[in-house]
C-alpha cells in the first residue's frame, strides 16, 4: 500500500490564509446587514439606587400643616405609579406608555435621550417629572457623579445653577423627585435651598427616600409645596417573588383607602411584570400623581403661581412659555 503523501508546507499556509481572507469578508459584510435605528442606548451597568435595602417609611409621615381655606383639598386616596431612571431605554418606554394607565415619568438630565423621552411623555398625556440626581452615601457611587448631581459642598448658587441647568435638558417638567441622594437628602440647609428652587419653579417635590434619614419631605412641606413621600419600591430586587409582594402590599394599601406611591424603574424584569399585571386583570386602580400630593401653602405672589393655580392643575401649563 502507498504512503500517503504529506500536504506540503506551503500549501497549508495559503489555505490558512485564504480561511482567514472569508472570515474577514463575512465580517465586513454583516454590519451593513444588521444597520438599524437604535431605540436603546447603553443603560450604565450601575445600580439606579444607592442603598442597600429599600428603606421603609416612619410610622408616621410629617404632620400636613392646615391648608388655606381657599384650597379644596380632596382626600388622599389610592396608589400612584413613579418609572424612575428614564432617558435610556425608548423601546421600554414606549411599552409602559402602552399600558394605558396613569403614570409619572421621571427623566435622568444627563442621560441620552431626555428630550426625547419627555416628549414621548407628555404626547402620551403622562406627567414629566425631573428625576434629579443627589450625592448618595456609598464612596463607589460618589465617584461615578456627573454634573448633573447637587452635591454636599456647593453652595446655594451653585445648587440652584446645576438644578436649573438639569431643567433645561428636560421639557414639560411639573415636578422633582431625587434620584439616589442617600447622603444629599440628610442635610437641612441644601434641602431648603432646593426647595426654594423649586418653589421658584411653581413644581411639586417627592421624595424618593432613598435613605430613612431623609428629610428632603419635611423641607418640601416646609417651603409650601406640594409634596409627597414614596412608600414602596417596586423592583429594589428584580425576582418575581420580591415583585408580586410589592405589589400586594399596594394591593393592600388601596383596599384600605390609604394613599401610596410606588417607584419602579424601566428594567426589562419590572416592564413584562407590569405588563402581565394590566393584562391579566391583575392590576391595580392607578390614580395620577398630583391626586396623592399634600397641598402645597405658598402665598400668593410668593412664587411663579399661587396656591390657586397650583390647586387647579398643571404647573406646566400655568407657567405658559417657559417649557415649550
Amino acid at each position: 500500500m502507498a504512503a500517503r503523501k504529506k500536504m506540503p508546507p506551503w500549501l497549508t499556509a495559503v489555505l490558512v490564509l485564504v480561511l482567514l481572507a472569508l472570515v474577514a469578508v463575512v465580517g465586513m459584510l454583516l454590519p451593513a446587514q444588521q444597520d438599524r435605528p437604535v431605540l436603546r442606548a447603553a443603560v450604565p451597568n450601575v445600580t439606579f439606587e444607592d442603598f442597600p435595602a429599600a428603606p421603609a417609611l416612619p410610622a408616621i409621615e410629617p404632620a400636613p400643616s392646615p391648608p388655606p381655606s381657599h384650597v379644596n383639598v380632596k382626600p388622599r386616596r389610592g396608589v400612584a405609579l413613579i418609572i424612575d431612571d428614564v432617558g435610556y431605554d425608548l423601546d421600554a418606554l414606549r411599552r409602559i406608555l402602552s399600558l394605558d394607565v396613569p403614570v409619572a415619568i421621571s427623566v435622568l438630565p444627563d442621560s441620552p435621550h431626555a428630550g426625547e423621552a419627555a416628549e414621548m411623555a407628555h404626547e402620551a398625556g403622562q406627567m414629566v417629572m425631573l428625576h434629579l440626581p443627589m450625592e448618595p452615601d456609598t464612596a463607589k457611587y460618589r465617584d461615578q457623579m456627573d454634573a448633573a448631581f447637587l452635591r454636599v459642598n456647593m453652595s446655594q448658587a451653585e445648587m440652584q445653577q446645576t438644578f436649573m441647568r438639569d431643567l433645561t435638558r428636560v421639557p414639560y417638567v411639573e415636578g422633582v423627585n431625587n434620584h439616589m441622594g442617600s447622603h444629599l437628602t440628610r442635610l437641612p440647609d441644601p434641602m431648603a435651598w432646593l426647595m426654594q428652587s423649586i418653589r421658584e419653579e411653581g413644581m411639586f417635590f417627592v421624595d424618593s427616600r432613598t435613605t430613612a434619614s431623609s428629610v428632603a419631605a419635611q423641607a418640601a412641606q416646609a417651603a409650601g409645596l406640594p409634596w409627597a413621600a414614596r412608600q414602596i419600591f417596586l423592583d429594589h430586587h428584580l425576582d418575581a417573588p420580591y415583585m408580586h409582594g410589592a405589589w400586594k402590599k399596594a394591593q393592600a394599601c388601596q383596599a384600605e383607602g390609604r394613599a401610596c406611591i410606588i417607584i419602579a424603574h424601566p428594567h426589562p424584569e419590572t416592564v413584562a411584570f407590569l405588563e402581565w399585571q394590566f393584562s391579566s386583570g391583575h392590576g391595580l386602580a392607578l390614580k395620577p400623581l398630583r391626586q396623592l400630593l399634600h397641598p402645597g401653602h405658598m402665598l400668593a405672589g410668593a412664587g411663579k403661581v399661587s396656591a390657586e393655580a397650583l390647586a387647579a392643575g398643571n404647573p406646566a401649563q400655568v407657567r405658559a412659555g417657559k417649557v415649550q
